[in-house]
């Protein structure tokens, strides 16, 4: 499972905690220092980034909460094919 943080605050370390103490493979991804060393003393494997402008890797299940446009279009080039993605931002535009 792939969490992508960012501009959504801490709903992605939330989301990754929770993937993790349900026994998931997680990697955090998120550009706040501070976040990616909680993730990291909670034992969370982190992937430090500045901009969204590609793939983080190819994961079955990539949970999105960078709050942005590049973000969203990230995680989507970071699904596997047939995996799934879900996005807990809230994006305030109509354009994506």
């Amino acid at each position: 499972i792939l969490v992508q943080g960012g501009y959504a605050s801490s709903i992605g370390l939330y989301c990754a905690l929770l993937a993790k103490s349900m026994g998931h493979a997680v990697t955090y991804s998120d550009f706040s220092k501070e976040r990616l060393d909680l993730a990291e003393k909670n034992g969370i494997p982190v992937l430090e980034i500045d901009a969204y402008s590609k793939a983080l890797g190819k994961f079955d299940l990539v949970a999105d909460s960078s709050g942005s446009k590049e973000g969203l279009q990230s995680a989507i080039r970071s699904i596997r094919s047939y995996g799934k993605i879900t996005s807990s931002a809230i994006f305030w535009t109509n354009s994506l």
